[in-house]
């Protein structure tokens, strides 16, 4: 009498379909992933882009806020949301390619205008950076409008309207006042002789 095994009849398609998985499906999953990668890629950075065209957006309205303020601590959420936009947008040159986005010193520079107006504390605002803020204010609607336009839904940059942006982004003219830059280099020493 002969016995017969159970299992083994069971074991070999099984064994045939794992084999069968190995040398087709897995492969076939990876070579998709391979040319679907950049699919990815470019998700992402549309996804980075939309993050900083929210944050320019968000500071337009900062800006809109802080144009309202007598003193200098009124000027903190431009300067948070002015800082925010510098961040993303570096971190959006940096993802897509320098030399695709251009670089937008407006931000660094209205972050340094604000520490330096800030640096000695709360204060009136003098006319001259109510003025600024007020021209800065005015030219950002077209800038924003312009940032929202220099990347295509399919995450391609349109080198016209970078251009355009940087241009725009240069008539932003934001800087310090000279009695302003010399009080920040001043070191406040009262009480300490």
């Amino acid at each position: 009498m002969r016995v017969r095994s159970r299992g083994r009849g069971r074991r070999s398609p099984l064994i045939v379909v794992v084999l069968l998985f190995m040398l087709i499906v897995w492969p076939s999953y990876q070579i998709y992933n391979l040319l679907h990668e950049n699919d990815k890629s470019v998700a992402v950075e549309r996804l980075l882009y939309e993050a900083a065209y929210l944050n320019v957006q968000m500071l337009e309205g900062a800006m809109r806020e802080a144009q309202a303020s007598l003193t200098a601590a009124g000027w903190n959420e431009w300067k948070t949301n002015a800082y925010a936009a510098q961040y993303v947008h570096e971190r959006l040159r940096q993802a897509v390619g320098e030399d695709r986005v251009p670089e937008l010193a407006v931000f660094e520079k209205m972050v340094d205008l604000i520490t330096v107006v800030q640096i000695n504390g709360d204060r009136q605002l003098k006319e001259q950076e109510r003025k600024q803020i007020a021209d800065a204010a005015a030219a950002m609607p077209i800038f924003v409008e312009r940032y929202g336009q220099f990347m295509t839904e399919q995450g391609k940059v349109l080198s016209s309207k970078a251009e355009e942006l940087e241009t725009l982004a240069s008539q932003i003219l934001l800087e310090a006042s000279e009695s302003d830059t010399e009080m920040s280099k001043q070191q406040p020493d009262k009480g300490h002789e």
